[in-house]
């Protein structure tokens, strides 16, 4: 295992034991990384400087429930913590339709083997959907074709570091205190109504 993602998990931990959330039911491959009594919560752990990757590039465009961020910038001895609260119809905004890039993109994985034989046809491939993708939506999530010569064939997707301090946390950070109401405001609603992605929260309302 990379000493990257060891950090990661360490992370994780971390969150689980002192930010009162929930792993269990989470595998490496779920939507989410983790819920807070049945509300979704993603968590990043990102070396300073760094994009941030979001994963699965066909879940995250499925997202539509509002969801927390928390997002951890670290070097090697510090770490920046930020939490975000973002509505699932402004996430859902940064992407197409699966259906209208679906098919594209699967295209291209398809096409290509893990052999060296594919390299000039896998890049010619992967600039062709990112630009198909960067004329078609915001431009604010990124789409990363990861292929190797070994197994690793698939897309993924990230928020560059720009974006991110620009766009993201301007718009959608909570402070550490109101992440606190907001863990207050989610625990005491229903877990199943949080389960269903119905459940929306404002900063005004966690002040409330």
């Amino acid at each position: 295992m990379a000493e990257r993602q060891v950090d990661g998990f360490i992370f994780e931990d971390y969150v689980e034991k002192n930010l009162e959330v929930s792993r269990e039911g989470h595998p490496y491959t779920d939507k989410w990384d983790a819920d807070i009594n049945g509300f979704p919560c993603s968590i990043k752990h990102t070396q300073k400087g760094q994009a941030i990757c979001c994963a699965d590039l066909f879940r995250q465009a499925s997202i539509k429930e509002d969801f927390i961020m928390i997002v951890d910038f670290y070097t090697s001895t510090s770490n920046d913590i930020h939490f975000l609260y973002i509505p699932g119809e402004d996430w859902h905004s940064h992407f197409m339709e699966l259906s209208d890039f679906y098919d594209k993109f699967k295209f291209a994985l398809d096409s290509v083997s893990n052999d060296r034989k594919d390299d000039e046809l896998w890049t010619s491939l992967r600039k062709d959907c990112v630009a198909f993708w960067k004329k078609n939506t915001t431009g604010r999530i990124t789409p990363n074709g990861k292929r190797d010569h070994g197994t690793q064939k698939r897309w993924q997707c990230s928020i560059n570091k720009t974006n991110f301090f620009a766009e993201f946390l301007p718009k959608y950070e909570i402070s550490e205190e109101e992440y606190f109401k907001c863990l207050e405001k989610i625990k005491a609603m229903d877990r199943e109504t949080n389960l269903t992605g119905s459940t929306h929260l404002t900063v005004q309302y966690l002040n409330v």
